[in-house]
């Protein structure tokens, strides 16, 4: 009797588990069954005989575009290569051929096209001009005369040079035109030769008493170099304006200097103020300039924007050289300055126009470079005025090839 109560009470629990295993199982029987799918897709791959037969089509393209640029070069003027040059530089005209680009003329090698361009004095991607310039200056004023009596001449000469334009774009319109797209763009350049470096002299002489013998200014011939980045945004067809920095050095050609004035010999020795032969500057301005070329020929051929039809500048300048200490000591600021620049290209003058030429060999300009103190009026204002001549130093060595 006890063992069938105790044999009913077990029962229900026997069921319980039973019914719960059975469960168990048919869940875990659902959840391991993996569910039909289809089969990844496979990654098509062209056979070799595919890429044999577009490898074959390309070169057969490029052969094509190869034999068509001679006929379209030989029979353009300048301005259909320019805007050849144009056409083929733009992202939409290239086609999926490296190196081919699409044309109203047909497809042709950019490569050569740009070859030539240069040929034709059309395109560099560096440009450089040599300056040979007569200095006449003068550096003192009433109160602190200079050191000479006269105005100071010199003959000097330096290379100024200038890189592309990065990020400036020329665009094609009406088939056969070239414009610009007014934006900012990146250039950096510099200059190297010799230049005239405002310099505080005492002066000595034994022949006569010099009544104000110390910290007299004058000029004295310096090796100068300077370089530095430029942001350029064009102002309209033939005018820029760009904001410069500059740093660069002077070093003296003489560290004595002698001079007559009257029958006297004078004896010029910069002043002792813990600054070397070797100075360092730095400068920053800006500066507008409008051109006898069209903005896009003169981003181009460098030349054009070299030498302007006419700049002016104006900014502030450090000059180590007149730093406060020693000799100077008192002469607070003396080495912050602010400039002034123009200059005007003669020869340019009647050559303003829109039409595509080749960079011009050689100008003639007039130039005023004028410098004062920012703060202090310590150290005077001082002038140089310049005439000089230059030339295209990129066609002295790659001259052009075809005749304009």
């Amino acid at each position: 009797m006890v063992s069938s109560l105790r044999h009913l009470r077990l029962t229900p629990l026997v069921l319980v588990i039973g019914a719960f295993l059975c469960i168990s199982q048919r869940s875990l029987a659902q959840d391991t069954q993996q569910p039909p799918t289809a089969a990844p897709p496979q990654n098509e791959q062209a056979s070799p005989a595919d890429n044999q037969a577009k490898a074959a089509a390309a070169r057969a393209a490029f052969a094509a575009a190869k034999a068509n640029t001679p006929s379209v070069l030989a029979g353009s003027d300048l301005a259909r290569k320019y805007y050849l040059l144009q056409a083929v530089r733009q992202k939409e005209n290239r086609t999926n051929v490296p190196g081919v680009a699409s044309t109203s003329l047909g497809n042709v090698v950019t490569a050569d096209v740009i070859t030539a361009a240069t040929a034709d004095q059309l395109y560099e991607p560096f440009g450089a001009v040599f300056d040979l310039l007569g200095s006449f200056s003068d550096a003192g004023s009433g109160a602190f005369p200079s050191a000479q009596s006269g105005i100071q001449t010199e003959a000097l000469g330096r290379v100024e040079w200038e890189s592309e334009h990065y990020g400036y774009a020329n665009v094609t319109k009406l088939g056969s035109e070239v414009d610009y797209v007014r934006k900012l763009d990146f250039s950096f350049g510099g200059t190297i030769g010799l230049y005239p470096a405002l310099v505080l002299e005492n002066l000595s002489s034994t022949s006569e008493t010099i009544a104000q013998p110390h910290n007299r200014p004058m000029f004295q011939d310096a090796f100068q170099w300077q370089i530095g980045p430029k942001l350029n945004y064009p102002l309209y067809s033939h005018g820029e304006a760009t904001f410069f920095v500059n740093v660069g050095q002077n070093f003296l050609i003489n560290q004595v200097t002698s001079f007559k004035e009257g029958d006297n010999t004078v004896t010029a020795t910069p002043v002792s103020n813990g600054v070397g032969r070797t100075a360092a500057f730095g400068e920053a301005g800006f500066e507008a300039k409008i051109l006898s070329s069209t903005i896009w020929q003169a981003h181009d051929n460098k030349y054009d924007n070299l030498r302007p039809l006419f700049l002016v500048a104006t900014g502030v300048r450090k000059d180590t050289r007149l730093s406060g200490s020693g000799d100077l000591a008192g002469y607070d600021h003396a080495q912050d300055r602010l400039f002034f620049r123009f200059f005007i290209n003669l020869t340019k003058i009647i050559a303003y126009n829109d039409q595509v030429n080749k960079a011009a060999p050689a100008s003639v300009r007039f130039g005023v470079d004028m410098d004062r103190g920012l703060i202090s009026q310590r150290v005077p204002t001082a002038t140089r005025f310049f005439v000089s001549a230059d030339f295209n130093i990129m066609q002295v060595f790659k001259p052009s090839t075809t005749a304009q």
